[in-house]
């Protein structure tokens, strides 16, 4: 049977993903939210269906559906995946490293090893990028193929999942039918040890701060990890096309 997401007040972190108690609660801390809430947050964040949510609170289904409904008002969004960007836009602006509380070797709030956006909302012709775009740069992306080894399939779908992007419109930017991206979602899943698209964003999201790289990035950085040559792969070297 499958677990249900862990609580903050007995875990401290995302199960294997990086992302503490700490940095959560700071990160939304303006919201006001109800320690319910804040249970919901950390379940849906780790990727929890709604029945694991409920029954690991001890609360019917209609009053999950209700805790959920406030939390999304509260935080302006209207899915999981909406939530989690919404989360990631908060620690950004903030400058909140995903690790905070954690180990003694992540940095502070404010640190210069967790750098904020330049304010550059627009790219090239005026036009707002969508919301996956902004805080997914072209450069984080390939560092994160190269990171996880994702195929160069696999990166259009993590593209696609921060850009909010519904089955049919992946797969009508893929040319492939939706019962293949619907197979490749679950494979990538996978491979990343995920449940759901926001436990995918959460992944991926904490693996761009483990390798210092700022998700908004056009260039890659100079890093350690960069020059041994771990993250220089190229997307095509980290996968064939699937």
């Amino acid at each position: 049977m499958r677990q249900g997401p862990t609580p903050p007040a007995s875990a401290g972190a995302f199960p294997g993903r990086g992302i503490s108690e700490v940095a959560l609660r700071r990160a939304v801390a303006q919201f006001a939210l109800t320690e319910r809430e804040v249970e919901m947050l950390w379940g849906l964040l780790d990727g929890g269906t709604e029945t694991a949510i409920a029954s690991h609170a001890a609360i019917s289904a209609n009053t999950e559906h209700t805790h959920r409904r406030h939390l999304f008002e509260k935080l302006e969004v209207h899915t999981g995946p909406g939530l989690a960007l919404r989360v990631f836009r908060e620690m950004l602006a903030k400058g909140i490293p995903p690790c905070l509380g954690l180990s003694a070797g992540c940095p502070e709030t404010g640190s210069a090893a967790v750098p904020k956006p330049d304010g550059r909302e627009k790219e090239s012709g005026g036009q707002a990028p969508p919301p996956g775009a902004a805080i997914l740069g072209d450069a984080a992306r390939r560092r994160i193929a190269a990171s996880l080894r994702l195929t160069t399939r696999e990166l259009e779908l993590v593209r696609g999942v921060f850009n909010e992007q519904k089955r049919d419109a992946m797969a009508a930017d893929m040319a492939v039918s939706i019962s293949t991206i619907k197979t490749k979602m679950r494979h990538l899943f996978a491979k990343l040890g995920v449940r759901n698209r926001s436990g995918l964003m959460v992944r991926v999201f904490a693996e761009l701060f483990a390798l210092g790289i700022p998700p908004w990035a056009s260039q890659p950085p100079e890093c350690g990890r960069c020059r041994s040559g771990v993250a220089d792969a190229s997307v095509e070297g980290a996968g064939n096309v699937a």
